[in-house]
């Protein structure tokens, strides 16, 4: 899904480019200037690279001690010495660095990152210019406050009476218990996040974050110092220790985590415990230490197999009474230990520190409403504002004097908060903008992730109009308020889930949120205690509670799609079995499994020019998924890809390639990769995948065959499109008489050759359908498509409506990979418009990208709650690492699901036998309808159901039957007093099943006659029963002297053909038939475009010499 790669790239880069505050846009005045005379212009000032090639000046104004994390930076760090600003030091691509008290960073990226390694060294002094760096400080530690400058008289010592102190991690954990005269202050990230008074914390002492330190003022100190919460403070020349919340240390280097049981990305640091799994699942690209007993005992970097030459997956297994720490080659950590841990290293992990989080940064504008509010929200291309006037990497602020909503478009994030000053969520965009007093918080770009990594729901957040800055203030009480926040909102949308009559667990949740206020209370009281033991457990746990009541409260339909994309990594039996078992667990009903790619099978073959992947060492992992998913009640899907390719056949047949306009055989990828397509208008392109899938069809039970890349590489600005091979060319050529290598849009025949790449497609997917319908008539075409389908034909030669007009696909699945929900909810529609009745239509959903889990969450409810057939998530490993999962199996997924069928009763005759559950256990109990309409609704129900379960294939009887009894129960709800909301609910439910009986009649229309007739000469004969398109069985009887009848037939559907014998027959065309004494046999059969097949019989019976009474 090439689409996906290339979206997963530009997240990707965006993601890196993250981190801390923007205090100052910088312009083209301000410049820094090397000792060589050479300048270069300065892109912005404390904020993290938010672009290619910048180059980002850090002060000690940054609102943390540290730079921007970017793992592809230069960093100059510069000190102040008498009178002069040098350079002491400079990394490459070693991360975040400290920034001097006195002196600043120069951080860059790209041409800037050159511009460092080009002209800083050690020792050069450096200029600024343009911009006035913050006064040195000589004279010993001082506090800078927003008031002014204060001495600090004591550091890390015990603390005289009228005097300023400082306490840092070099102390302890804790200070000294102090007096009633004595006040201090937590401090992280150069902010007052916590006042610690005496009665609150005296007795004790104060806690010292790992992050931060504490400021302590005695005496007639306190009132000197008038410290708020809240107010700008910074300890200068004083050591102050700063340790990540999560860090391991050895040989002495504390090593940040950035996640546990989490994916591997570039550049981070990921803790792997037993609850994760048996191994770690990375690939080569970084080291891990395996610990157990606080001590390493195994190490993996880098490193190659001598025998194959291929890099060797990290993978290390993990142990049950242990960890691994796991560290991808991009962190400045690699290089800081490849080579340097050995065996038996001893190691300190913490991973319980109390958090303390305090980010600063500014804001762009305030209610935007026309160009001059906010310029970097204007769009001057286009003459129009963007979406909310938010523009790239801006941060925008609105209440509800800006509108109900916010506006903007789903590239972003955003936080909602209470009047309270406390964020209540954090996803999403185009949220609603609260009343009475909150505001809603929407970033882009650098400022999109600031949002997500600072502005945690039950921080405190304050908004400084003057400055036009936000301060986001996180501390262990803010666990209190999230989890206070969550109750109540997990109370109010219980209420509301009984007032709409949703199908959720009410006793469950209630249980759950009792629980939660239980640990609530236990949490809050070890809090005032001013007691750390434990504490972090039971904020954790108080966070899950809240969590699964709040996720309990969403319905689980049983029939629905639930499907997920795999690539298959598995090499024996086991593996796959444990992975099956891992997705049902999940709630999963459907696996669309990566069967050919990259030019690969996933399982054993002898064609020419492919073969099985050397990835399985000769196992047969698409064999094995089978059979595991039918013993455990999933789907398995043929997920293929078409064109796209890599492997023997590249090398076999170079000529086989695309070319692109400007001649090269490939489409580059994402990192310089080198992404190959065979030319889906060669015959022998074409001759090859197909053998490849009638290999796969005739061998493998799979349910159904999944077409993705069904396409060209995407055309860009067409000046390197594909499609300008010689054999192409000419075909184009022989029809309109030019050449498309000399056509550009806008050109004569531009049209046209856009088209004719697009047919190109059409008929191979025509073919590919028919072909495997002749092998097994029954099987379902699946689809992935993007959907733009109005750009796609032009520029991805991709016509997913071409495909649904010829009813040649049974599911399509339209793939929406953004952050929040109204972009896929306009797809799906759009993607439903476009299938009308000719198939069932899910959501392909990201899971890849680390969405908040909100996020996904309200995606799929969304597809459901929009009438689609359900959701598959993209991808299995982004599903699971990022622990989506967790909340799917106790909500959405929690009831087991079968997919919707048209083919089969058992989807509709459970769609039909939950809607009587629910008249009895809901609508019911809680008023919704009476007892005398529920018990007419579940008696026309119950009859449906009845006759769904007489056959488990679907039938044109029942089929008919059923969509009366549908009908006859639709009229019953709109003339009863039943609440409107059950109306609705039952009326979605009954507009489900229709779906399935309108599906089930267009694709059997497909291989139905719309006429048949029996004539001897001019007379019709009689046949038994009446003709009607859905009966396929007929009788027709003749006297002894009638010897030849004529049948004559016309299909429903004007591409469809009809054999008898295995010729094929024209419509109307009359078909003689010679008849023998006795019974005599005629089938017609009907196959449709796509290779369906359906049989009519008609049994003629002659009579003998004695047998005079039949029709002569």
């Amino acid at each position: 899904m090439r689409l996906k790669n290339t979206l997963s790239f530009i997240l990707c880069f965006a993601l890196i480019f993250s981190g801390t505050t923007l205090t100052v846009l910088a312009d083209e005045a301000i410049t820094a200037k090397a000792a060589n005379g050479n300048t270069i212009s300065i892109s912005a000032v404390n904020r993290a690279i938010g672009a290619s090639d910048e180059m980002i000046l850090f002060t000690r104004e940054n609102s943390s001690k540290l730079t921007d994390s970017n793992p592809y930076a230069a960093a100059a760090v510069v000190d102040y010495h008498e009178g002069t600003y040098s350079v002491t030091d400079v990394t490459y691509r070693e991360g975040a660095v400290q920034i001097p008290t006195n002196g600043f960073v120069l951080f860059g990226h790209g041409s800037s990152e050159q511009w460092i390694k080009d002209n800083m060294s050690p020792g050069d002094p450096v200029g600024i210019v343009g911009y006035t760096l913050p006064a040195p400080v000589v004279k010993g530690p001082q506090l800078i406050t927003e008031q002014g400058t204060i001495p600090i008289d004591v550091v890390d010592q015990d603390q005289p009476t009228n005097t300023i102190a400082v306490y840092t991690r070099h102390f302890g954990e804790m200070t000294r218990p102090f007096s009633e005269d004595t006040v201090q202050y937590i401090i992280t990230n150069d902010v007052s996040v916590v006042e610690s008074t005496y009665g609150a914390h005296g007795q004790s002492g104060t806690y010292i974050p790992a992050n931060g330190y504490v400021i302590s003022a005695s005496g007639n100190a306190a009132s000197s110092l008038n410290l708020e919460v809240g107010q700008s403070v910074q300890a200068i020349n004083v050591d102050i220790p700063i340790l990540p919340s999560k860090y391991l240390k050895v040989n002495g280097i504390a090593v940040g985590i950035d996640k546990i049981n989490g994916p591997r990305g570039s550049g981070e640091v990921v803790l792997y415990q037993p609850t994760y799994g048996a191994t770690t699942n990375q690939n080569a690209w970084g080291m891990e230490l395996t610990v157990v007993g606080n001590k390493v005992t195994n190490v993996v970097a880098i490193a190659y197999d001598p025998n194959t030459g291929a890099y060797l997956d990290n993978n290390s297994s993990i142990p049950s009474d242990g960890y691994v720490l796991s560290i991808q080659s991009a962190s400045p950590f690699y290089n800081k230990l490849a080579g340097q841990v050995r065996i038996g290293a001893e190691v300190e992990l913490v991973t319980d520190s109390l958090i303390y989080q305090a980010a600063r940064t500014s804001f762009d504008a305030f209610n935007p409403k026309v160009k001059e509010d906010n310029p970097g929200g204007w769009d001057n291309v286009g003459n129009v504002p963007y979406p909310g006037f938010r523009g790239s990497n801006q941060l925008i602020v609105y209440d509800r004097n800006y509108g109900e909503e916010t506006g903007t478009n789903p590239w972003g994030n955003e936080v909602i908060v209470n009047a309270d000053g406390y964020v209540t969520n954090n996803g999403g965009n185009n949220s609603k903008i609260p009343e009475g007093g909150g505001y809603v918080l929407s970033g882009h770009g650098v400022k999109n992730t600031w949002l997500k990594n600072n502005a945690l729901i039950g921080a405190k957040l304050s908004l400084d109009f003057v400055k036009k800055e936000v301060l986001v203030i996180f501390t262990p009480e803010s666990y209190l308020d999230k989890a206070s926040i969550s109750i109540d909102s997990a109370e109010k949308a219980l209420q509301l889930s009984k007032n709409q009559f949703m199908d959720v667990p009410y006793a469950d949740i209630e249980q759950k949120i009792v629980e939660a206020k239980g640990v609530y209370e236990l949490a809050k009281q070890r809090l005032n205690e001013s007691g750390t033991n434990g504490l972090m457990d039971l904020l954790n746990d108080l966070d899950q509670k809240v969590t699964e009541a709040s996720y309990m409260n969403f319905e689980s339909p049983k029939v629905q799609t639930r499907g997920l994309w795999m690539r298959p990594k598995e090499k024996n039996l086991e593996q796959v079995r444990d992975h099956v078992k891992k997705i049902k667990e999940t709630g999963i009903n459907a696996i669309y499994l990566e069967t050919w790619w990259n030019g690969y099978t996933t399982w054993p073959t002898s064609l020419p020019d492919t073969e099985l992947n050397p990835l399985y060492e000769g196992f047969d992992v698409l064999g094995a998924f089978i059979e595991e998913g039918k013993k455990q009640g999933i789907e398995i899907h043929a997920w293929v890809e078409n064109f796209f390719v890599g492997g023997p056949v590249v090398v076999n047949h170079p000529d086989w390639l695309m070319k692109s306009r400007q001649g090269i055989d490939y489409e580059e990828g994402s990192h310089n990769a080198k992404w190959y397509w065979l030319n889906p208008a060669l015959p022998q392109a074409r001759d090859f995948v197909a053998s490849v899938y009638d290999e796969l069809v005739t061998k493998y039970d799979i349910a159904s065959l999944h077409l993705d890349y069904a396409r060209y590489p995407g055309s860009g600005d067409y000046t390197n499109d594909f499609g300008y091979d010689t054999y192409t060319r000419n075909l184009f050529s022989e029809t309109y008489g030019v050449d498309p290598l000399n056509l550009h849009p806008g050109d004569q025949y531009w049209d046209e050759w856009l088209q004719f790449r697009a047919d190109i497609i059409n008929t191979w997917v025509v073919r590919v359908v028919n072909e495997a319908h002749q092998i097994k008539p029954n099987l379902q075409i699946t689809t992935a498509v993007w959907p733009n389908y109005e750009e796609a034909p032009k520029s991805h030669a991709q016509e997913a409506k071409y495909w649904l007009d010829h009813n040649l696909i049974d599911h399509l699945f339209h793939m929406s990979y953004a952050p929040g929900s109204e972009l896929t909810v306009t797809d799906l529609r759009n993607s439903m418009a476009l299938a009308g009745d000719n198939a069932f239509v899910s959501s392909g959903l990201d899971t890849f990208q680390g969405n908040p889990t909100s996020a996904v969450v309200d995606q799929i409810t969304e597809a459901t709650k929009n009438d689609g057939a359900g959701a598959a998530l993209f991808e299995y490993e982004g599903l699971f690492n990022y622990k989506y999962d967790k909340v799917l199996k106790i909500g959405l997924y929690r009831n087991k699901a079968i997919l919707p069928q048209y083919d089969t009763t058992k989807p509709l005759a459970t769609v039909m036998e939950e809607m009587i559950r629910k008249i009895n256990e809901i609508y019911v109990p809680f008023q919704g309808m009476s007892r005398r309409d529920g018990g007419k609704l579940i008696q026309k129900l119950e009859s449906a159901v009845k006759d769904l379960h007489v056959n488990p294939n679907m039938t044109d009887e029942t089929a008919s039957g059923v969509k009366q009894k549908i009908d006859s129960i639709s009229k019953l709800l709109a003339s009863s007093s039943i609440n409107n909301e059950v109306k609705n609910r039952m009326k979605h439910d009954l507009d489900y099943g229709s779906k399935m009986i309108d599906i089930y009649f267009s694709k059997t229309a497909k291989t139905q006659l719309s006429k048949l007739t029996v004539s001897s000469g001019k007379k019709v004969m009689k046949v038994t029963p009446s003709f009607t398109p859905s009966t396929y069985d007929y009788k027709v009887k003749v006297g002894h002297s009638v010897t030849e009848l004529n049948i004559t037939a016309s299909t429903s559907n004007q591409n469809s053909v009809i054999s008898v014998g295995g010729k094929q027959i024209e419509n109307d065309s009359v078909i003689p038939v010679p008849l023998k004494v006795g019974s005599n046999l005629v089938t017609l059969q009907v196959a449709s475009e796509d290779g369906r097949m359906k049989n009519y019989t008609v049994t003629i019976q002659r009579a003998g010499n004695d047998k005079g009474k039949y029709e002569e």
